[in-house]
């Protein structure tokens, strides 16, 4: 994900949406958040500050505060807008504040709240291009805000941060390569998990239940202890002694017992691995000395 996207937090203002007829025009007007407007059905054109913006259907367009501008209809056509005013952070969440003021009054430049300079500046917009969940998104977001419930309403800001982020993320990039690694050690750890609870004596090697990811043992060995500070097999042997622990306290089994039920070849490497892995042995561990 882009890093200025990881930063936003919205604060939503108002939302709504409504059909507009062929023919519709918004009166020319200043406002002094951002409004997000999404596009469905006939075309329209908006107007900012002497640009032209062509949004089908399927477009997005968020206007930036104290820029004058217009909405209208196009191509003798009616269409349906949905619309978010919001702040991209919390920062100026504070109210009551003007959301817009209508030509030829003036905007009062004093409470206009620009984004934060991590975001970009200007006019974000796309034609055509939206994608029809966003729109799902945009309905649900709509349903809370006219909710009478303030919880319901405290909501909105997730569902816009996610619509927000569907518009702004890049569309068909590749995974980043740290969400590839991180996804990698997660299915690493899942199938040495799964190999923890087999018996050891019937358990496979480390290397080769891993090799199964389709991936070389020594990138899986690299990547798993560059996240989490293990081996691979340290990280198997950590759940195994965890597990008993548990059995030895609160299982109820004897030494032997546990040492049996883990699929441990013999007592003695049991407890050198437990008296490694814990400073104490199993026996003085199920006595409660440590």
């Amino acid at each position: 994900m882009a890093d200025w996207l990881r930063r936003i937090c919205p604060a939503v203002h108002i939302a709504g949406q409504a059909p507009h007829r062929p023919g519709w025009v918004e009166a020319m007007r200043t406002i002094y958040d951002h409004e997000l407007v999404l596009f469905a059905g006939g075309p329209f054109v908006v107007e900012i500050g002497g640009d032209r913006y062509a949004c089908p259907d399927r477009s997005f367009l968020i206007v930036p505060p104290g820029r004058l501008h217009v909405s209208r209809s196009a191509g003798g056509l009616g269409g349906v807008r949905r619309w978010v005013h919001f702040d991209w952070t919390a920062e100026h969440d504070r109210g009551p504040w003007p959301l817009w003021t209508y030509h030829p009054a003036a905007a009062d430049a004093a409470a206009l709240r620009p984004a934060p300079s991590f975001v970009p500046h200007g006019v974000l917009h796309a034609a055509g291009s939206v994608d029809p969940k966003v729109f799902d998104l945009a309905d649900d977001l709509c349903r809370r805000w006219a909710s009478e419930d303030a919880l319901e309403r405290s909501t909105c800001r997730a569902v816009l941060l996610e619509v927000l982020v569907r518009l702004l993320e890049p569309q068909g990039r590749a995974p980043e390569q740290a969400h590839r690694d991180v996804r990698l050690v997660q299915e690493t750890r899942r199938a040495l998990e799964s190999l923890a609870y087999e018996p050891m004596t019937d358990a496979e090697p480390v290397q080769r239940r891993l090799e199964r990811l389709g991936y070389s043992y020594a990138h899986l060995c690299r990547l798993f202890h560059r996240h989490v500070g293990v081996t691979p097999l340290g990280y198997v042997n950590a759940v195994r002694i965890e597990r008993a622990r548990y059995l030895l306290r609160d299982g109820g089994l004897s030494v032997s017992q546990t040492a049996r039920t883990l699929g441990f070849a013999g007592l003695g490497y049991f407890s050198r691995l437990f008296r490694q892995r814990t400073g104490v042995s199993p026996r003085r561990y199920a006595a409660g000395e440590a």
